[in-house]
């Protein structure tokens, strides 16, 4: 009903007293008063907004600007004369928003461009100096008095909007947050400094003429005149200030709201008389600003989301009745639930959303340890690690090794695509056993662990040395890497099933149940395809190597391989190149 009934008091209003009034003044519960020139507002409608539902009032005016009001914040609609100052002012007024004019230069960009400086009350003003992501002018502008430095360790350290850690703590932040923003803390959230792309638009859209004495006020600076309407806009060469005194009087100094590289801000100045600049200013200094708003104007909120310990996960200026959504991050040993707050989509505020979680009972059985590394005891001939060597925890992949090397490898042969036919590619490898250990740069020159002359040098050995044991060089004597036959125990004495999210970690794999005793296991699946490793392959494959040789070729070595779609028993024992790379897990006879 308040809908109906606001709408239809504008409309008529509008109607008989055009001719009677200057400004209709749309008063807000939530947002400064907004006054719009009658004869600029071609008509006024309402209009349910698609994404937070309410009903807004929608004043659009002849030069294209339209401003939203939702009826639920709009107190009262009441129209006022004011003192046609254009003349006087010697520039253009196309309209206000709260309770300061802009000029509509007619602009690709749509942005509308104050006719004062913030802080000023006339053309003519200089208007207040603020150092760059400071909301307030003061009296001395140096590093002792800049908000977003303090002294440490001997010099001036920065600690907002740093992109260098030679200059403080990086919070990689390059554009003002509107809480640092001069004209939107001083003017309201529709206005803001603006950024060196829409400065660089204004100086493109006029054509600029100096004067020393603007409509008579003694004040220099630049006159622009609109290429598109005509429309004027004066900016006063009100210099800058530096300690406690105004420097370069007669100079055009405006912050844009960016940096120009970390210890400095942006900012525009003449270069001469009727020409423009962009540099970097030391921060410190205090400059004009000069607001503009948007044509597009949207109130910006902002949104952030943390993890329960209170760890940023994102932040983002969202707009008023717009969605901001991301994925919670995998906590291992939780299950994510919910956000704490679902206001995010249909932002109408500022938002701080936290994560919430729940415990999930850890699946691994942990039966003690060795040398400070864990074992589960499934009932079977030896006791096996519960991480891979070189990992910390079940599901991190660890090393990614050679057969019979004490390293891990970076690579795992050439990976290399290529056509075989239209549309259909190929994936194969380049040998690498130039840079395998146990070779001489070929497969017909095995060094060690060859039972067969056409494959090198002879000594009969077929299972690794502890001295080329992965798993005993690592983690100790009673440490060492299982046999073909153990791998075929574990597969045949447990019961295996596939998981997507191992333990909340992301990580998919193979989880055993002990068929002896119920203790479980996990082996994560991740395979390594030349310097790239694969977790998200279909299907997706584990490989991890045995310390034996294969009973038939002396270049491979046995190891076993499972993906989603062959769980049964760890899938096959086979035999791979030894300068491949495999996945380690130890097993020990201790207890």
């Amino acid at each position: 009903m308040k809908k109906i009934l606001l709408s239809a008091t504008i409309v008529s209003l509008l109607a008989v007293s055009a001719f009677a009034v200057t400004n209709m003044c749309v008063e807000q519960t939530d947002a400064p008063t907004l006054r719009y020139d009658v004869d600029n507002v071609e008509k006024v409608y309402y209009e349910k907004n698609s994404t937070s539902s309410n009903f807004e009032m929608c004043v659009w005016q002849k030069n294209g600007f339209v401003l939203r009001h939702n009826v639920e914040n709009i107190k009262q609609v009441f129209y006022e004369e004011m003192e046609d100052t254009q003349e006087e002012q010697g520039i253009t007024v196309s309209g206000m928003v709260g309770s300061h004019s802009y000029v509509d230069l007619g602009l690709p960009d749509g942005t509308l461009w104050a006719t004062y400086n913030v802080g000023a009350t006339k053309v003519a003003d200089y208007g207040d100096y603020f150092a760059w992501g400071e909301t307030e002018p003061k009296e001395v502008y140096n590093e002792e008095t800049y908000k977003w430095e303090k002294y440490d360790s001997n010099k001036y350290k920065l600690t907002k909007y740093n992109t260098d850690s030679y200059d403080g703590e990086k919070d990689n932040k390059t554009i003002l947050d509107a809480e640092d923003d001069a004209a939107t803390v001083n003017w309201g959230f529709y206005w803001k400094i603006p950024s060196p792309k829409e400065v660089q638009t204004l100086i493109d859209g006029c054509d600029w003429e100096y004067t020393e004495d603007f409509n008579g006020t003694g004040i220099a600076g630049n006159i622009g005149t609109s290429k598109k309407n005509g429309n004027k806009i004066f900016l006063p060469y009100a210099g800058y200030r530096y300690e406690s005194s105004l420097m370069s009087e007669g100079k055009r100094c405006y912050w844009t709201s960016s940096l120009y590289y970390n210890s400095r801000g942006d900012y525009y100045r003449n270069g001469s008389a009727n020409d423009w600049e962009s540099n970097g200013s030391f921060r410190i200094y205090g400059y004009s600003v000069r607001a503009i708003v948007s044509k597009a104007i949207k109130r910006e909120y902002s949104v952030e989301f943390f993890m329960p310990d209170g760890t940023l996960i994102s932040s983002k200026q969202v707009e008023e009745g717009k969605t901001f959504k991301i994925n919670a991050p995998l906590l291992e040993g939780f299950k994510f639930i919910r956000w704490d707050d679902s206001s995010f989509v249909s932002v109408k505020k500022n938002l701080k959303i936290y994560a919430m979680y729940e415990e999930l009972e850890n699946p691994i059985t942990s039966s003690g340890e060795i040398e400070g590394y864990t074992y589960v005891d499934l009932g079977l001939s030896v006791q096996w690690a519960t991480y891979n060597v070189g990992a910390t925890r079940p599901a991190e992949f660890g090393y990614f090794c050679a057969w019979g090397e004490l390293s891990s490898r970076e690579e795992n042969g050439n990976y290399i695509e290529y056509q075989e036919s239209p549309g259909v590619t190929v994936q194969t490898f380049e040998p690498q056993w130039d840079i395998y250990k146990w070779c001489k740069g070929n497969d017909k020159s095995m060094t060690k662990y060859c039972r067969k002359e056409e494959y090198g040098t002879v000594d009969e050995k077929s299972v690794l040395e502890a001295s080329d044991d992965i798993a005993t060089v690592n983690w100790g004597d009673f440490w060492r890497m299982p046999t073909q036959e153990e791998w075929e125990e574990l597969g045949k004495g447990c019961k295996w099933e596939w998981t997507e999210n191992f333990y909340g970690t992301g990580v998919a794999g193979l989880l055993g149940t002990s068929k002896v005793n119920g203790n479980k296991i996990f082996l994560p699946a991740c395979h390594k395809i030349g310097s790239k490793v694969w977790t998200n392959l279909y299907p997706r494959w584990g490989n991890y190597w045995s310390s034996s040789l294969t009973t038939f070729d002396d270049r491979e070595a046995s190891y076993v391989l499972f993906h989603q779609g062959s769980v049964i028993e760890c899938s096959s024992i086979s035999g791979q190149n030894r300068y491949k790379v495999g996945s380690i897990r130890a097993v020990t006879s201790e207890k």
